[in-house]
């Protein structure tokens, strides 16, 4: 019940949800929509996966279902664990905040991880010497 009258009497109040999950400064009751609130705490957890490879449990997920990929093109696995499946289903409403965003284009295109996928100099076997200070806006 979302209301009870003063005497602690219970009564049905018709009131759509859209007006319960506004926020207070709208007129509403500012409560949180559970599946919203569970895929931005998932975002956390997909932003250690990115971020913070040496934690325990990033480096057991990322060797049992990774094995060197990015979360970011991860699929789901049978028999996979139940954190390992929630992540894969708010996967697909995540993935775009966790692309990389150029902005202005003034990092180094070789010497720095611009693209979320590692260093482009480690990539290719050679970058000639007149292209080592070009930038991500020069491409």
């Amino acid at each position: 019940m979302l209301w009870a009258k003063a005497d602690n009497t219970r009564f049905w109040s018709p009131v759509s949800w859209d007006v319960v999950t506004q926020s207070k400064e709208l007129g509403g009751l500012g409560v949180r929509e559970a599946p919203r609130v569970n895929v931005s705490l998932l975002g956390k957890l997909v932003w250690d996966l990115l971020s913070d490879p040496q934690k325990p449990w990033v480096q057991l997920l990322s060797n049992l279902y990774l094995h060197g990929d990015s979360i970011l093109c991860a699929q789901n696995k049978r028999g996979a664990s139940p954190i390992w499946s929630s992540i894969m289903k708010a996967l697909h409403s995540l993935r775009e905040g966790f692309q990389p965003h150029l902005g202005s284009g003034a990092s180094s295109l070789w010497y720095t991880d611009w693209s979320c996928n590692g260093l482009w100099c480690g990539k290719v076997p050679f970058v000639h010497i007149a292209d080592t200070n070009k930038t991500v806006a020069d491409y």
